[in-house]
């Protein structure tokens, strides 16, 4: 009898400590509600990886996930309709009472913030992968932080040197919203460089142009902007890094574009420094050594991992590592405002 009522306590003492320690859990124990926004469409092997490593370090950080993903597909749409596609979707995910929006690269985070949505200025954003942050548009939304992913051109024609030696780089160069920051922050790093020379663009080296305004303006801006430097087609200065080419791949014609990316040139390589749909074209008709300043075409995806040869960027896995520890800071109780936007770390891959 003794023992059977000593059995009985026993259990009642066991109920009692396991209710007090459930009641005692922290807030950081709870299950989060995580939305996470990609810009591209799923089915990307490198989201996977990003994925799995951000659930990863968010359980290191002691933080039970619930995740929500999206993928906006950015390159189906035009501005207005990736902007209300987004609209829709933050009016989808009201039910779910998100604690937190997670968001990828410079096309989603725009969407987002542009949108105009008023539920994206009440609860805690937190981007990564932004090359070019729209600073203007951050400053109104006092809710988000985030990771500033600067290209480092700089140390990619440097890392192209070690392993060539002298080069031409080739660098694609567009109009396009990302093309035109891209190329003004790749000028404004290089222009001060005394041992990186900047072929001139002329009209005759640039002949194959389409003839239409559009592209002659382009024409006009690319020889403007290059006017002041080497001539077009000299050698290799002996105490040079490299030579830069600005190439309008997407205003040459056919046959131009093919020419120059045939590999034919002697001692020449091609540096991607912004992606979209064009870029991720380039390994298929690349036909020399390529890099890329920026992780999306080089890491985890089977078409183009043996195409691209590497570079200096931020890798997925540190992209996902940064994001997860500020939303982990967010979720245990740290204000936005004490988060200031944080430049990312990078690093040498070869592939």
């Amino acid at each position: 009898m003794y023992k059977q009522k000593r059995s009985i306590f026993l259990i009642l003492i066991t109920l009692l400590l396991l209710l007090f320690v459930y009641s005692c859990k922290t807030p950081t124990e709870e299950r989060k509600r995580i939305v996470l926004i990609h810009s591209f469409e799923e089915g990307r092997e490198n989201y996977a990886v990003f994925n799995e490593e951000l659930i990863k370090e968010l359980g290191k950080q002691q933080i039970d996930a619930d995740l929500h993903i999206f993928y906006l597909d950015c390159e189906q749409y035009l501005d207005k309709m990736e902007r209300e596609r987004m609209y829709n979707y933050i009016d989808s995910i009201q039910h779910i009472n998100p604690d937190i929006i997670l968001v990828n690269d410079d096309q989603a985070t725009y969407s987002l913030l542009a949108c105009e949505h008023p539920f994206t200025k009440n609860i805690p954003i937190v981007f990564a992968g932004v090359n070019y942050p729209n600073w203007n548009l951050i400053k109104t939304h006092s809710n988000v932080t985030g990771w500033y992913d600067k290209q480092d051109f700089i140390k990619n024609i440097e890392f192209i040197h070690t392993l060539f030696g002298q080069l031409k780089i080739r660098i694609s160069y567009d109009r396009t919203t990302l093309g035109k920051q891209a190329f003004k922050e790749v000028l404004k790093q290089i222009r001060p460089h005394k041992k990186i020379e900047i072929l001139r663009s002329t009209k005759t080296s640039l002949s194959s142009l389409n003839n239409n305004n559009n592209d002659l303006a382009a024409l006009q801006i690319l020889i403007d902007s290059t006017k002041n430097d080497t001539e077009y087609n000299l050698p290799i200065k002996p105490n040079s890094l490299a030579q830069i080419q600005f190439t309008p791949f997407r205003l040459l014609s056919g046959s131009s574009i093919l020419m120059s990316l045939s590999g034919l040139e002697a001692y020449s390589t091609y540096l991607d420094i912004k992606y979209d749909y064009t870029s991720e074209a380039m390994p298929t008709l690349v036909r020399y050594p390529s890099f890329s300043a920026h992780n999306e075409p080089v890491q985890y995806c089977s078409d183009t991992k043996s195409k691209y040869i590497g570079g200096y960027m931020t890798s997925i896995e540190i992209q996902a590592k940064e994001q997860a520890q500020s939303a982990a800071k967010i979720l245990k109780g740290t204000s936005v405002s004490n988060m200031p936007i944080k430049e990312s770390v990078k690093e040498y891959i070869l592939v």
